[in-house]
């Protein structure tokens, strides 16, 4: 009988290469890792985050972190556009101490270009206060922030978060209608979803109507407001005031 020929399967092996990936502009076009892949299109729309100290060298910014999504490919170097900021819980739990009061919010605001953004600032007083002085507090922040993201793009208003100027003039303003200890923006990221899940509540306010703000229900805080915390109590107490 005839020997069967033996059938010899072959592997394809593809090769891959590596890619550095690149910051935006706006934090120096730096290089903030690097992966292997077969294919650089298969890194598009990839996210990632960096801890913020890293790109701007100071040390004030490393409870802060950046979170970026590769967009682009030029040869072997991937592109990034910034998706936001956002503070570490634990730097958060340390500016909150006993006989203060932490006021959160979360809406959504409208870039100088159209794109929409959600915003989860957070005060903290340095004393107890009325309702009535938060309510006022809460929405100084509102139309203050809404005021200047009316104004830019997207990057140029993540630029002047970093710089830290516009949270000191947004303090100044503040500190008229009651001493505060701590102004920041908690998290502050594009509105990626093009439809919502649930519909959206719209505040009205005297300011033009390419600058909208929606109310967002914020998933990490609680519905209850807590006006004091111990340094052992959980931090996630929050306070919805409507604007």
């Amino acid at each position: 009988m005839a020997k069967k020929d033996k059938k010899v399967s072959k592997i394809k092996i593809k090769k891959k290469n590596w890619y550095r990936i690149l910051s935006p502009r706006v934090f120096g076009s730096k290089e903030i890792g690097e992966t292997y892949l077969v294919s650089a299109d298969k890194a598009i729309g990839r996210p990632l985050k960096v801890n913020l100290r890293e790109l701007t060298g100071n040390m004030k910014d490393q409870n802060t972190y950046a979170s970026f999504r590769i967009n682009k490919v030029e040869g072997s170097v991937l592109q990034t556009k910034v998706i936001g900021l956002e503070l570490t819980p634990a730097s958060i739990k340390r500016m909150v101490r006993k006989n203060t009061t932490r006021l959160d919010d979360c809406f959504k605001l409208k870039t100088k270009d159209g794109q929409t953004v959600i915003i989860k600032p957070l005060s903290i007083t340095q004393h107890k206060t009325q309702r009535s002085v938060r309510t006022m507090l809460q929405k100084q922040i509102r139309s203050f922030l809404q005021e200047e993201l009316s104004k830019v793009t997207f990057e140029t208003f993540v630029a002047d978060l970093i710089n830290r100027k516009m949270l000191l003039n947004l303090k100044k303003k503040l500190h008229v209608v009651f001493p505060l200890k701590e102004v920041n923006i908690r998290v502050l990221k594009l509105d990626e979803k093009k439809v919502l899940s649930k519909p959206t509540e719209t505040v009205e306010m005297n300011e033009p109507e390419t600058s909208i703000i929606e109310e967002v229900a914020d998933e990490d805080q609680p519905e209850e407001s807590v006006e004091s915390f111990d340094e052992d109590e959980d931090e996630d107490s929050a306070e919805e005031v409507s604007a």
